[in-house]
């Protein structure tokens, strides 16, 4: 004899063949987001370390040369952004200056270049970490700035800006000249 079973039957409560299914369809939604997130974390940390490489690397490419010409800072600058590959540079700014410092603790911008953006003003004052004021010295100073945006995080929350500043005494010379 076949029994049937119909839904206000007596065996439907005990019929559990499509749990595993449902309970997937609920789960994996969630967990598809959380493996996204970690992804888009984890590129935003890389990027975020290779930018403090990049000034770094620019600070200290310009801190070994006494003098610096147009050829040589434009030879920098490429070397410096090849840190960042893979990733564009097509939202990066970089900002090198050499900063003067008086013998009252004012520091003031000697000259500065930029790549994809803007230098800062020759003469203008700015501000630096105290633990680095030390009078009638020199410093180079590394700006670097990039909007950083991925695939999926964008369509979330758009780009994060993402900066880094660096800061390196002159090797080669008391302050790096600009010819």
């Amino acid at each position: 004899m076949i029994k049937r079973q119909f839904l206000s039957g007596p065996g439907l409560s005990k019929d559990n063949r499509g749990i595993a299914a449902v309970e997937f369809a609920l789960i994996a939604p969630i967990l598809i987001t959380m493996f996204l997130g970690a992804v888009e974390f984890s590129q935003a940390i890389t990027v975020d370390r290779k930018l403090t490489a990049l000034a770094s690397s620019t600070a200290d490419l310009v801190a070994q040369t006494d003098e610096i010409n147009n050829t040589e800072i434009t030879n920098v600058f490429q070397a410096s952004t090849a840190v960042l590959a893979p990733y564009s540079t097509a939202t990066l700014t970089v900002v090198v200056s050499s900063v003067i410092i008086d013998n009252n603790g004012d520091a003031t911008i000697a000259w500065s270049d930029s790549f994809q953006g803007t230098a800062r003003a020759t003469g203008s004052s700015v501000t630096i970490p105290p633990d680095l004021i030390f009078n009638n010295t020199c410093l180079v100073m590394s700006e670097t700035t990039y909007l950083f945006s991925s695939l999926v995080g964008h369509f979330l929350v758009g780009g994060v800006n993402m900066d880094d500043t660096f800061y390196l005494r002159p090797r080669a010379s008391d302050c790096v000249l600009r010819l």
